[in-house]
């Protein structure tokens, strides 16, 4: 699950603490974790300004992000398949009262 959210929020000019948070992670794991991506050829690494240091999805890291979204489709189909399309709805507006209506891909 690290993993794929750390895929799914690379590229987006966050900080490697902001990284490591969205990750539930220190910033000493993430920068493991970051390390091992750049080894797998899955990210890279470039100057974000100052002493910051941007972390980018490869191209391989892109079909890996997007085989990872395939699957969480199939298992949130699997999951949800019992409810028709107004109990999804309605399951949708409580979920975004429960937390605050924070949600980033609320519109997804």
């Amino acid at each position: 699950m690290r993993l794929f959210l750390a895929y799914g929020h690379l590229g987006r000019r966050a900080s490697a603490r902001a990284l490591a948070a969205t990750t539930f992670q220190s910033e000493q794991a993430f920068g493991t974790l970051a390390g091992r991506l750049v080894a797998l050829g899955q990210i890279e690494r470039r100057p974000g300004g100052g002493r910051r240091i941007a972390h980018y999805l490869t191209p391989s890291g892109e079909q890996v992000l997007a085989a990872g979204h395939r699957i969480a489709d199939e298992v949130l189909n699997t999951c949800f398949a019992p409810l028709g399309d107004a109990e999804r709805t309605t399951l949708l507006r409580l979920l975004r009262r429960l937390t605050g209506g924070v949600d980033a891909d609320a519109d997804a």
